[in-house]
């Protein structure tokens, strides 16, 4: 499953700066030649058959869809009548698949990440997946271990091994802690989460249902109507009437004794949420874009783009 149906708010000023584009990031090459969303579908074309992939974007976006991927567009794409926030872009997909096959196991891809070592990476999403079948009543997180402490980030307090897996237990979750809390999380050693996740697909169901009963209902019905001719109107009717709800706050958070977690090593991850952050990782690799270049010359928007 990825998500691709944010908005992006807080990064697209800066895109117009830099990019003269206003578009959400995950649709947007901000260095190199491929956007986020392609970075993220060919990441997981590394492990996943393209028929067994879900794209979820909202209402508006298949243009943006349909240029970036104009040469491998998505087998399957869905596309919810608005934006939610992540629950609802969760619970679409999951419940598609979960027609399909009550069996599954899902692999969940946020697509405005930057990963340096895909490869890496992406064998330590192959090693969650493998012990997801021996511990299959924990949803599995990949957790980075950080080298520095890194506010606005959720974070995972991790605990002892989970029988011989390589999981861990999680015994508490952070969403986006203040400053403070942050260094010492970091000075603790705990993990940064990066909302990619492996679990059984009815887990992951029953997990969320338990926390947002009313919202699964809103879904439930929709399903319901799938495969009928009412299916847009429902759709439209139920996402009216939604009210947001972010999977990490509202689930994850009270879910500890149901998550686990893997520790990532040896991998440069950003969730790309704030221009900042941008910067801060550009940086680091040694890229140089134009627009770093003007900025360390002082001139475009210096302050708004993070720069010290």
């Amino acid at each position: 499953m990825i998500l691709a149906g944010g908005e992006g708010r807080r990064l697209r000023p800066f895109l117009r700066d830099v990019h003269g584009t206003d578009r959400p990031k995950q649709f947007c090459a901000i260095i190199g030649t491929r956007s986020m969303l392609r970075h993220t579908v060919d990441r997981a074309r590394w492990l996943i058959p393209e028929e067994r992939t879900i794209t979820v974007v909202t209402a508006g976006y298949r243009p943006f869809v349909a240029g970036d991927l104009v040469a491998e567009p998505p087998r399957i794409l869905l596309e919810q009548p608005c934006n939610r926030d992540t629950a609802p872009g969760i619970l679409l997909p999951l419940l598609v698949i979960l027609q399909r096959d009550p069996e599954a196991r899902v692999v969940l891809f946020p697509s405005d990440h930057f990963i340096l070592e895909e490869g890496r990476f992406m064998t330590h999403v192959a090693e969650a997946a493998a012990a997801i079948g021996r511990v299959p009543d924990r949803v599995a997180l990949l957790g980075i271990v950080p080298d520095r402490s890194a506010p606005g980030y959720g974070w995972i307090e991790a605990g002892v091994p989970l029988g011989s897996s390589p999981l861990l237990e999680v015994r508490r979750f952070w969403e986006k802690p203040d400053r403070g809390t942050a260094r010492r999380l970091f000075t603790r050693g705990c993990l940064l989460n990066t909302f990619v996740l492996v679990a059984s697909a009815r887990l992951l169901w029953d997990v969320t249902r338990r926390r947002l009963p009313d919202l699964a209902g809103q879904f439930e019905r929709m399903v319901e109507a799938w495969d009928g001719p009412d299916r847009e109107a429902v759709l439209e009717a139920e996402y009216a009437a939604m009210r947001p709800a972010n999977f990490s706050r509202e689930v994850l958070e009270h879910e500890a004794g149901r998550l686990a977690v893997l520790p990532v090593r040896g991998v440069l991850w950003s969730d790309w949420g704030e221009p900042a952050r941008v910067v801060e990782t550009v940086r680091r690799i040694g890229a140089t874009p134009w627009w770093v270049l003007a900025a360390d010359r002082g001139e475009g928007h210096r302050d708004a783009w993070g720069y010290a």
